[in-house]
């Protein structure tokens, strides 16, 4: 929803993190995947991520604003809720970011809160959008 406001470089490390987030309980659910493809759609063609960023942490010094590092925590808590609840190997990959970004308990619950709220939205535009490719929402 708001990856279109970083610029490339923190667009690409950001599909870095969202395919670590998503790939760390060993495999893509078909809800991860949906919420990936339109989060690949609002970025547009061109994002590429460097396999060394798959293994190792993105830079994350690319991410230079509190805008940025919030557009960051509330896409990745997007996926991360798509499933309802935050798996267990999740909590660990954002519990690092927001130590990194600097952010508080107190900063993460809205976030959380957004985010929960949005991925039932996500899901029902891309059913709406794509009546051929109906994703369950439960």
């Amino acid at each position: 929803m708001f990856l279109g406001m970083l610029d490339r470089y923190q667009q690409d490390a950001f599909m870095a993190l969202a395919m670590r987030l998503v790939l760390s309980d060993g495999t893509i659910h078909p809800v991860e995947k949906t919420l990936l493809k339109i989060r690949t759609a609002e970025m547009g063609s061109g994002v590429a991520i460097p396999p060394l960023e798959l293994v190792d942490m993105p830079n994350l010094g690319l991410f230079n604003t509190r805008a940025s590092r919030v557009i960051v925590m509330l896409e990745l808590y997007v996926l991360a809720y798509s499933d309802k609840f935050l798996c267990g190997s999740e909590v660990p990959i954002l519990d690092e970011l927001a130590e990194v970004f600097s952010f508080k308990e107190a900063d993460l619950v809205p976030l959380r809160a957004w985010a929960q709220g949005q991925t039932p939205f996500s899901l029902r535009g891309w059913n709406l959008i794509h009546v051929d490719q109906q994703i369950p929402l439960d």
